[in-house]
């Protein structure tokens, strides 16, 4: 039987305001291996998947900026690697900027 990954969370071009992101899935399929999370192609973690091969870990995004990342979840098996790309959005909340602020300390006496 060929194994295959299947990633529920996040889910592609989820919008993401938190700083951690709980990735989540399964993988089916013969002998169950290690999985390797990857973000923006570096490797983070590696993960043991439960007997039933449901798997789980949380990613830290606090110093991700704002824009497109993904996640990836590769496995490697003895006859290839199986990986699964999701993308997903970053949006960092900012402080509103007030239209009076154009940087010039302020002066109550004037």
């Amino acid at each position: 039987m060929a194994s295959h990954i299947q990633v529920f969370n996040p889910v592609p071009n989820q919008k993401v305001k938190k700083t951690k992101l709980n990735v989540m899935g399964r993988i089916h399929g013969g002998k169950i291996p290690t999985l390797g999370v990857y973000l923006n192609n570096f490797m983070i973690r590696r993960v043991n998947p439960s007997r039933t091969g449901a798997f789980e870990c949380h990613l830290d995004l606090g110093e991700l900026p704002n824009g497109e990342h993904q996640v990836e979840i590769r496995a490697i098996f003895a006859h290839g690697t199986e990986r699964v790309i999701v993308n997903f959005i970053r949006l960092v909340a900012q402080p509103p900027k007030s239209e009076e602020d154009d940087g010039a300390p302020s002066n109550p006496d004037e």
